[in-house]
């Protein structure tokens, strides 16, 4: 990889939307049990797209579960599969 494209392109936390201090707080490379240039890499080719939409989903449910509580949301969750 050129020097050229590595400060091109977007910075793993930038994809993620969060900030530095959070991405390197949260270590989420860790949780994914690889390196973090894998991880890095991983997350480079994911679409913008479905970043955005994950994100949406997992926000909605987090409010979801805060407003009917974590068991109504399983049993919910369990009764739609």
């Amino acid at each position: 990889m050129s020097l050229k494209e590595k400060f091109d392109r977007d910075k793993p936390w930038a994809k993620l939307r969060k900030s530095r201090q959070a991405y390197e707080a949260d270590k989420p490379w860790k949780r994914a049990r690889m390196s973090r240039e894998k991880f890095e890499e991983m997350v480079s080719v994911i679409p913008d797209h479905l970043i955005d939409e994950t994100k949406i989903n997992a926000d909605a449910e987090n409010l979801l579960k805060g407003v009917f509580g974590e068991e109504a949301f399983e049993q919910a969750e369990g009764e739609a599969s």
